[in-house]
C-alpha cells in the first residue's frame, strides 16, 4: 500500500459540507454562557441535529419551540444544515392550518467516520454513516501491540475500508478511538493498564492525526462505550445513565444530562 493520507484532495469533495465546521467541537453538546457568535452557531448546528437524530425527525416549528430559537434563526440553520447535506427533508406533516409542514430527519449519506477499539491483543475498526449506521467492520487480532505498529494497522484497514465502501475522503469527519487506561488532562497522554506498558504517556490523537490526516477523538473505552449507548444503544431515550464495562477489568462511563462526566483529571 502507498503511503497516502486522508488529507489528499478528492475529485468527489464537496464543498458545501467542507464548509460547516460544527464537527469541529470536541464532546457532546452542553449549554454553555460567554461564548461567541461562532460558537454559538456551532452549538445551535449540533443541538438541532442531536435533537433530529433522537426523535427521528422535526419540523423546523418542533425544533423553534424545542431550542429557543427564532423561526427565522431555525430556518437559517436547517437550511445550512440541507445544503451541507447532514438533513434531508422526508415527509410533510398535515393537520393544521396552513400549508403543510415539512419534516426533516438526518441524511445517513451526509457524512462518514470511523470507530476503533484497541484491546490486549485484538483491534476492531468500523466506519459509520451520519445516522449511525455501521457499513463496514474489521476485527483483527493483533501479533503486535506496540503504538507504532498498531497505528500502522489502524491506517491499513482504514484505507481498505475506504476503497471497498467507495465513501469520497471528503465526507470522513473524524476518527474514534476507545482504549483501556485512564486520560492525563496535563498531558494529553494515555496512562495504560499494566497489561499494556508501551502504551505509556503516547500522544495517542497527535499520533494518529499524523498516520490519518484526521480530527481523532479518543476516550477511555468505558466513556467510549457509554457514550455510544447514549447514542445509539440501551441509553437512547435518557440524559443520565451509568454504564458498566467488564472486560480484564471492570470500569464503568457515567453520563449525566447527556453528556459524558469525566472528573477533574478527564
Amino acid at each position: 500500500m502507498g503511503e497516502k493520507n486522508f488529507e489528499e484532495t478528492d475529485a468527489k469533495r464537496d464543498s458545501g459540507a467542507a464548509g460547516v465546521g460544527f464537527f469541529d467541537l470536541k464532546g457532546r453538546i452542553t449549554r454553555q454562557s460567554g461564548i461567541g457568535p461562532e460558537q454559538a452557531g456551532m452549538l445551535n448546528r449540533r443541538l438541532m441535529l442531536e435533537l433530529i437524530r433522537r426523535s427521528g425527525g422535526m419540523s423546523r416549528a418542533e425544533l423553534s419551540r424545542k431550542t429557543g430559537l427564532t423561526a427565522q434563526a431555525t430556518s437559517k440553520i436547517v437550511a445550512r444544515l440541507v445544503e451541507a447535506g447532514y438533513l434531508s427533508e422526508v415527509a410533510r406533516r398535515t393537520g393544521g392550518q396552513g400549508y403543510p409542514s415539512r419534516v426533516y430527519a438526518i441524511n445517513p449519506g451526509g457524512a462518514h467516520s470511523f470507530g476503533a477499539t484497541i484491546e490486549s491483543n485484538q483491534l476492531t475498526i468500523v466506519m459509520i454513516d451520519l445516522a449511525g449506521h455501521i457499513i463496514a467492520e474489521n476485527v483483527t487480532r493483533l501479533k503486535a501491540t506496540e503504538p507504532e505498529k498498531v497505528f500502522i494497522a489502524i491506517r491499513r484497514i482504514a484505507e481498505a475500508q475506504i476503497r471497498t465502501t467507495g465513501i469520497a475522503r471528503s465526507a470522513l469527519v473524524g476518527f474514534g478511538l476507545g482504549i483501556p487506561g485512564r486520560y492525563d488532562a496535563r498531558h494529553a497522554t494515555l496512562i495504560p493498564p499494566t497489561f499494556n506498558p508501551e502504551w505509556q504517556n503516547v500522544s495517542v490523537a497527535e499520533r494518529l492525526r499524523e498516520v490519518l490526516g484526521i480530527p481523532v477523538f479518543w476516550d477511555n473505552d468505558a466513556n467510549a462505550a457509554a457514550i455510544g449507548e447514549c447514542f445509539r444503544g440501551a441509553g437512547v431515550q435518557f440524559q443520565d445513565m451509568l454504564y458498566l464495562h467488564i472486560g480484564r477489568g471492570i470500569g464503568s462511563g457515567l453520563i449525566l444530562s447527556g453528556d459524558a462526566y469525566r472528573g477533574s483529571e478527564g
